[in-house]
């Protein structure tokens, strides 16, 4: 392990002495009294465990953090250890269960949001231990409008940290009356209309949650507006919307339900289980809405997802209706300039849709997540497009996009999205069948050289760069005939666009009408056939 140099750690020494002098200069200026408070509100802290504990403590947290960060705890595992240490007075010491339960919440919610926002202190306002009209006991949390600033996943993961606390202590469960559930159902659709949230849940989810939530997620009012039915209920003090209470229910446990779910799993909770079935009353009630062709849905593994659309802001771009084909194929992978959670478009794509989408641009997307960020990636599918003279082309490059832009009559294949892998596991979402790539390829005609114990350098070529070195077509069809493994991707058409008395139309009528001349494949033009060939993505040119 390298140590740090004399001079670099006088230079450290220099920067925090000077730092020291700023806040002894403010503390003096706050205690004139000319700000809200007698002292400076942000205290230093040097890393995650530093700014938690500052932050909403206890005193001897951050040493405690540290450790099982060195021991190399995951991120959720590090935060049920610490609220449980806390809850064993193993950290602070605290006599009251109601303050030992409040303050575990808090620095649960204070890791998991890095103690850079004021979720933790802001987002939720109190956290009681509440009895019901029969004495028994329950947690309800109330959560206020700073809570967005955590974010869905965490703000719900919270409602999951008091389930345990609740459990830890053997406080009861929660349990909704009626009324209860159905002030939810008016309040969330009303905050809906008031605010905008991010995802359109049905009145079904929203009752179905609410019924089986441990813990109440409780709310001080943050609108001026009143919820015109569900009023004056016993255990909820306003008639206001709540808006912070709404953000959790909706944007959190609703929205991030399967990535809760796997966090449950991971943390071996149980009472969480029903959170699967929260994603299949959403199906059911997007089935009834949408009424689509039977034979389509017979073929349909994992069924389209129109909740991205269905909130559309006026003025914004649809680029595809759900799983449409002609829309974005999925592409498993990265690229170096798509991080973590960005997504990968063809540049000729971003081109073709008039530069709508630039560099950074945030498109809310059918799956994996609700939104990403699109980068530019060459190597992905490019678009396919029909030009005004009839000519069905695919648009390899940026260039040849920018030349043809103002001869494109219609945009028949978006071309590729590229995401990871990661974000489907991340998100717990099933993954989607692939379209057959060239990585794909490569892989298979790898394997069969190595069974074969093949020496050949340019098979050797295809399969170390399978995105540049592509087989002629008379090499790709040498190889899937020598080595038994599909076409190469490059001279694969999208076949499964047409049914199959299309294709036996287009085979029949080709057998009659085909002709070769110059290396090139010709046909009398019927409109019939054109269609077909425009439906399967075949890149094809009109001649006189």
């Amino acid at each position: 392990m390298s140590e740090m140099s004399k001079k670099m750690e006088e230079y450290f020494r220099e920067i925090q002495t000077q730092v020291d002098q700023c806040y002894s200069t403010a503390e003096k200026a706050r205690q004139k009294g000319f700000d809200p408070e007698l002292f400076v509100e942000s205290p230093q802290a040097k890393d995650l465990a530093g700014r938690v504990e500052k932050l909403v403590g206890p005193k001897g947290v951050a040493e405690v953090i540290r450790n099982l960060k060195s021991k190399g705890l995951k991120e959720d595992e590090l935060v049920f250890k610490v609220v449980s240490d806390i809850l064993d007075k193993k950290i602070g010491n605290i006599d009251s269960l109601g303050e030992r339960v409040e303050r575990s919440i808090r620095v649960g919610l204070a890791i998991k949001t890095m103690g850079v926002v004021s979720a933790p202190l802001e987002g939720i306002s109190k956290i009681l231990i509440r009895k019901d009209q029969n004495g028994k006991k329950y947690l309800s949390l109330y959560f206020a409008g700073p809570i967005r600033a955590a974010g869905g996943t965490t703000a719900a993961l919270c409602v999951l940290i008091a389930d345990y606390v609740r459990k830890k202590t053997n406080i009861p469960k929660y349990e909704a009356t009626e009324g209860e559930i159905g002030r939810y159902v008016e309040e969330v659709k009303f905050y809906d209309r008031l605010v905008h949230l991010q995802y359109p849940s049905s009145n079904q989810e929203i009752r179905f949650a609410v019924k089986w939530l441990p813990v109440e997620i409780n709310g001080d009012a943050t609108e001026t507006e009143e919820v015109s039915a569900f009023r004056d209920l016993p255990r909820i003090e306003t008639n206001n919307i709540r808006g912070g209470a709404c953000l959790v229910l909706n944007d959190g446990i609703l929205l991030k339900a399967p990535k809760l779910l796997k966090i449950a799993k991971a943390m071996k909770m149980e009472g969480w289980d029903w959170l699967a079935d929260l994603k299949i009353i959403g199906q059911k009630q997007e089935k009834k809405e949408n009424e689509e062709d039977k034979d389509l849905k017979k073929k349909e593994i994992i069924p389209p997802n129109s909740k991205y659309v269905a909130d559309i802001i006026a003025g914004r771009p649809v680029f595809s209706d759900p799983s449409e084909v002609g829309g974005h194929r999925i592409r498993y992978g990265r690229s170096r300039n798509t991080g973590l959670a960005a997504g990968g478009m063809h540049p000729a794509t971003m081109a073709i849709l008039d530069d709508f989408v630039a560099i950074g641009t945030q498109l809310r997307i059918e799956r994996p997540g609700k939104s990403t960020s699109i980068c530019p990636v060459s190597y992905i599918e490019p678009p396919i497009v029909k030009l005004k003279n009839g000519d069905v082309i695919k648009v390899s490059s940026l260039k040849k996009a920018k030349q043809i832009f103002p001869n494109i009559k219609k945009i028949l294949f978006l071309g590729d999205i590229l995401f990871g892998f990661g974000e489907f596991n991340e998100n717990n979402h099933k993954l989607i069948p692939s379209g057959y790539v060239e990585e794909w390829w490569a892989l298979e005609l790898e394997d069969f050289i190595n069974k074969a114990g093949i020496s050949d350098k340019k098979l050797t070529t295809f399969v170390k760069n399978p995105f540049e070195s592509i087989p002629t077509a008379y090499e790709a069809i040498s190889i899937s005939t020598r080595f038994e493994i599909p076409l190469h991707p490059f001279y694969l058409d999208f076949w499964g666009n047409i049914s199959i008395k299309d294709l036996i139309l287009l085979r029949n009528y080709m057998m009659e009408n085909l002709s070769e001349s110059d290396g090139k494949i010709k046909i009398n033009y019927e409109k019939p056939i054109k269609k077909i060939l425009e439906k399967a993505f075949v890149c094809h040119r009109i001649q006189d």
